[in-house]
């Protein structure tokens, strides 16, 4: 009976540590769906200089400011402000926080443009000095080609008329 229950609590805790652990990820939520269901989707960055009056910054009214690197989605200027709703959600409170120097892919929702840090692709965008491993690497890698692909006009175009 001390055995059975010493193995039950070793399971218990294994299960436990991994609900901890990927607390982030929403299986099941394919990047398309996002993409179609983000109000703005691109790569931005914390600009060096800091704004006084955000009258003329699109996006958010009362957000962080970024600069924009690279825009698929609903985004035309230089600079965009988003909101953020950083929860903490199993580890997810680790995951983003906005630091100057780093690109981030956002994916920014509803009115407010609201960045969060769970269930989203919104992350730090890697690079080969940053980079958490190959792997990670290799996956955002994939994710941002097929953001290209969705972020095309003439294949947008073409989905509608349902030639591909």
């Amino acid at each position: 009976m001390k055995t059975f229950l010493q193995i039950l609590l070793v399971c218990l805790l294994v299960v436990l540590e991994n609900l901890v652990s990927y607390g982030c990820i929403c299986p099941g939520v394919p990047l398309k769906n996002s993409f179609k269901g983000a109000k703005a989707v691109f790569i931005g960055t914390l600009p060096q200089n800091d704004f006084s009056t955000k009258a003329e910054i699109k996006g958010a009214k009362n957000g962080t400011v970024l600069e924009v690197v690279k825009a698929w989605k609903g985004v035309d200027d230089k600079y965009f402000s988003v909101t953020t709703k950083f929860e903490k959600v199993g580890m997810c409170s680790l995951f983003l926080n906005f630091e100057k120097g780093k690109q981030y892919i956002i994916f920014a929702n509803g009115e407010d443009y609201e960045v969060r840090n769970y269930c989203s692709y919104t992350e730090e965008l890697y690079s080969s000095k940053n980079k958490p491993n190959d792997y990670f690497l290799e996956h955002q890698q994939k994710r941002l080609k097929e953001l290209n692909k969705l972020g095309n006009f003439w294949f947008r175009f073409g989905r509608r008329l349902g030639l591909i």
